[in-house]
């Protein structure tokens, strides 16, 4: 949708499947991934993931964990109390690859030429990630920013995260999870969602 300023606003997009909805800004996309769900324009990055109701000291662990392996063991860390939660910033990271490949598509490969790699690793990341303790688990929302995102950038993606909203559960789609198979060969695929209702035989 364009306004008569000339400026694109962000899509709605309504998954009842995965039973979310955001306003997905130009550009950007959204993919799932056994890391949890990722929102990407290839630059920047927000994944946002379920973790295990621990205390803060142990649920931030593998968040140290990953930054350490982003940072190449050279990623400093500060801590900030959140109105409902815990903020962790990692700074001195690398290009966040291994959340992004799974968005990439065609430039999956071409990522990995060396002379790409060589580019990357010298891109200056930083990381958010705000933790939300809930009943049964924890909601931890991270954004994988460039150290020098402009100003416009950084308010687009804000606009991401503000739209961002769990459907109820009255509203999304049921589903199972099932293996696929491919009809000629029966060959067995990763299992997937698969609303209820519909064949279960992999069409592939």
């Amino acid at each position: 949708m364009v306004t008569g300023l000339g400026l694109a606003q962000p899509e709605r997009m309504v998954d009842r499947l995965h039973g979310f909805a955001v306003g997905l800004p130009e550009g950007w996309k959204v993919s799932f991934s056994r890391a949890g769900l990722l929102f990407t324009d290839l630059e920047s990055v927000v994944l946002v993931r379920g973790m295990p109701l621990k205390s803060p000291r142990e649920a931030v662990k593998p968040l140290l964990e990953e930054a350490k392996r982003l940072g190449g063991g050279q990623a400093t860390f500060h801590f900030k109390r959140a109105s409902r939660g815990l903020m962790l910033l990692a700074q001195g990271l690398a290009y966040p690859l291994a959340f992004t490949q799974g968005a990439m598509g065609d430039l999956a490969l071409f990522a990995l030429e060396p002379q790409v790699q060589a580019v990357l690793s010298g891109l200056r990341y930083e990381a958010t990630h705000l933790l939300l303790p809930g009943p049964k688990a924890i909601l931890a929302v991270s954004a994988y920013l460039p150290r020098d995102l402009p100003e416009e950038k950084r308010g687009e993606l804000g606009g991401l995260l503000r739209s961002l909203e769990f459907l109820d559960p009255k509203d999304r789609v049921p589903y199972r999870m099932e293996p696929s198979r491919t009809p000629s060969s029966g060959f067995r695929r990763p299992t997937c969602p698969s609303p209820r209702g519909t064949p279960s035989r992999g069409a592939w």
